[in-house]
């Protein structure tokens, strides 16, 4: 079912898709419709409909609602989450961790539906008060991914609905019930009909009937580089707004006088949590040479004490991957890398529990890359996998190793000197640079996109994420005759 003008309604077409639990893929989470064309049209024209009301609304309104979503989604939170769990594979930990900083994200959005949006200025003219104004565009198209389908979807529904837009939906097709309880949170708050709208379905015929309906006024796409560019000039040819959250190939440093043992921690989670399928994971840990061994075992003591297994199962570290098809990447990945000179340090964990009914499991891996061209030092590989560079200089292999990927979203340098971290902080080409943290951890109030072909000139987040969602109009008024 899809969900628009405040209804859940049936797809035009009878295509429709199974999807399963990752963990144990003879449980099946449900059949859910693969919507056509004719039913991205028909969401498109309920938000146009829907948005003269809803950008009329007072501010106040507006946010009301916001928060009130915000607070049933905390209401929900361990429901949800349970439901995502089984749909994408994640521990239920983080999931619900997932769950409550959509919420939170919601509650900031809420507020910015309060702040001030314009300025005035002084003008030239005698007797002539300038101001200008921000004001909502219309209807956008919002694409959200599968590996945070609740935190990512609260970063564009929050700022697009809080700037007085409305919004089609399109989530991915592997959390359909995760999407579903999203909607209902929306729903139950009170937001008018049209206002917000869901389709359903993975088909790139439906992708792209959205980007090129002309309903639309702008995009907000979070996934892969190339499906993220393919979207940038669909949305150019018809002078489209569009923001993209693309794909990274991100670089943990580790400097030589930093605690080993706490890098190794910082590590591990950097480039196996969420097992992997972060863009802001780190595919990439550059090493001094000179306690290259050390880092290694203090690595093998963290793998040692990880737990792979159905994310449902208490003390699970690493769940699943999503599905079969990225378990063959990630497997392929590594087969290439070993031809082209990589060497497997480490594999496996202290522990695989719940891993025998045939989900899509991928245990860590740690591959020392060549000096070398290779694989995993050009593509995004979105599993459980460290790729280890070992480097006399750790601050400039890691800005080189930056700038060959032609990405730049994450970065972080693990040091107790204060000038290294500065230095790096100013040199790496990314935009979300850590210090002593892993090179994961997005938070709403800051901002949050790429360099190069990580994203595109909007970032999402912070207190300037309405300004995506917003256009401005200057207004001179004389004030005398």
């Amino acid at each position: 079912m899809n969900y628009i003008a405040g209804h859940w309604v049936s797809c035009t077409g009878d295509r429709t898709y199974e999807r399963e639990n990752p963990a144990a893929p003879a449980r099946l989470i449900g059949q859910f419709p693969d919507s056509t064309p004719a039913d991205a049209h028909r969401a498109a024209v309920s938000a146009s409909d829907a948005f003269p009301e809803w950008s009329e609304l007072p501010a106040n309104a507006r946010s009301e609602v916001i928060a009130a979503a915000a607070g049933l989604l905390r209401e929900r939170q361990d429901k949800i989450a349970a439901v995502l769990t089984a749909e994408e594979g994640k521990p239920l930990t983080r999931a619900r961790g997932e769950v409550g900083r959509a919420a939170e994200a919601l509650s900031y959005f809420a507020l910015s539906a309060l702040r001030p949006s314009g300025e005035t200025l002084p003008s030239t003219r005698p007797g002539v008060a300038l101001s200008v104004r921000a004001e909502p565009i219309g209807p956008f198209l919002a694409i959200t991914p599968f590996n945070f389908p609740v935190f990512v979807t609260a970063l564009k529904l929050g700022p697009a609905l809080a700037s007085g837009n409305t919004v089609v939906w399109k989530p991915s097709p592997f959390t359909p019930l995760t999407s579903i309880a999203v909607i209902e949170a929306f729903a139950d708050a009170g937001l008018p009909p049209g206002a917000l709208n869901l389709v359903m379905g993975g088909s790139a015929e439906l992708g792209q009937s959205l980007v090129d309906e002309p309903e639309i006024a702008g995009i907000s796409f979070t996934g892969s580089t190339a499906v993220g560019l393919d979207v940038g000039r669909r949305a150019a040819a018809r002078h489209a707004r569009v923001q993209q959250e693309m794909g990274g190939k991100n670089v943990l440093a580790v400097a030589p006088d930093c605690d080993v043992r706490r890098a190794a921690e910082i590590a591990c989670e950097s480039s196996f949590g969420e097992s992997g399928q972060k863009c802001t994971a780190a595919s990439l840990v550059v090493v001094d040479k000179r306690c290259g061994d050390t880092f290694l075992a203090e690595v093998d003591a963290v793998m040692s004490r990880m737990n792979v297994g159905d994310g449902a199962e208490p003390g699970t570290d690493i769940g699943p991957l999503v599905d079969q098809r990225a378990l063959g990447r990630a497997n392929e990945l590594i087969g290439r890398a070993t031809r082209e000179g990589a060497i497997i340090e480490l594999e496996g964990c202290g522990n695989s529990s719940g891993t025998d009914q045939g989900g899509y499991f991928f245990a860590p891996v740690v591959a020392r890359l060549p000096a070398g061209d290779n694989v995993l030092k050009r593509q995004e590989t979105f599993a459980p996998i460290m790729a280890l560079v070992l480097a006399d200089d750790v601050l400039t292999e890691s800005v080189t190793l930056v700038r060959d990927s032609h990405m730049g979203l994450s970065a972080s340098i693990l040091t107790d000197s204060l000038p290294v971290a500065h230095e790096f902080a100013r040199r790496i080409p990314a935009g979300l640079v850590s210090i002593n943290l892993p090179t994961t951890g997005v938070e709403y109030q800051a901002p949050f996109g790429g360099w190069n072909y990580s994203g595109g000139p909007f970032p999402e987040a912070g207190p300037r994420a309405c300004e995506f969602y917003t256009r401005t109009k200057t207004v001179a008024v004389c004030d005398g005759a």
